[in-house]
This record gives structure tokens, sequence and C-alpha cells, in this order.
């Protein structure tokens, strides 16, 4: 699996890994492309991945862990764990990520990937993007 890609409410998955390791290991996709509003009921829970990109509200991410990549590698994500709202959902709310360790996103061409094809990528272990009551407890964040 390349990646869990999720786009459905009344969705619970448990204790996932994806497959592949260090810079081929997939990642975890809640509408990453699009989605209507309104998804709830999502929780993922205990997920092994590289990256997390969430792009819906009401979504809760409970346990596990994502990194462990060079962000200016050719495919590889410039984040580890993103909310990003844009698109049919402007402004995320009510998302929540509890007990999840985001670790170890180099960057081994400096912080923006200078003299990479990915040039201009600003890289970060987790970053947000237009929302509202967002809830991150309990993290173990490091780079």
């Amino acid at each position: 699996m390349q990646a869990l890609p999720t786009s459905a409410s009344h969705l619970h998955v448990q204790g996932f890994v994806a497959s592949g390791t260090g810079e081929s290991r997939g990642g975890l996709d809640i509408c990453d492309r699009e989605c209507l509003p309104g998804l709830e009921d999502v929780v993922v829970q205990n997920f092994r991945g590289k990256y997390a990109f969430i792009r819906a509200s009401n979504v809760i991410i409970r346990g596990g862990e994502f990194g462990g990549f060079d962000a200016c590698l050719a495919g590889n994500p410039e984040d580890a764990f993103r909310l990003w709202g844009g698109g049919a959902v402007h402004q995320l709310v009510n998302d929540v990520a509890e007990g999840v360790a985001i670790h170890d996103v180099s960057a081994v061409s400096g912080t923006n990937c200078q003299g990479t094809g990915d040039e201009g990528y600003h890289v970060d272990c987790v970053q947000t993007q237009a929302g509202a009551n967002r809830t991150f407890r309990k993290q173990a964040v490091s780079n």
C-alpha cells in the first residue's frame, strides 16, 4: 500500500502500518484531493507511516507515528503531518491529534531544499492551514 486514502464518514481504522521502510514507506491521506464538507466520525488509531495529509473536518488521529524521511527527495512530501483547508472545505474544524509521534523530517539540502527539484519547499514536521478548534495533545514532535 502506497497510501491509505479515505474520504468516507463513519470510518474507524486501527493498527495499520504503511508498507515499505524509510523513504519508500507509504502514508495516510484523508481527503487529500477533495472531500465534500460534512465528513464526520473518522478515527484513525495507531497508524504508522511516512506522512499524514488531512483535508477534512472532524478527524481524530490517535496514537501512531509519522516521519523518518528526507523531504527534499523527489516524490516525498515536504511535511510529516498536514492539516490543510482549501477546496470544498475552506476551513477545517474540530480535528484532533492525540499521542502522535511526529519525527525526523530532514532536509539535507537546507530547510527549503536548495539545489534540488523540490527547491522552494518549506520543510516542517507539522503544518496547518485554514482551521479552527484544532487540538494537539500529548504529542512527541522532533526533527
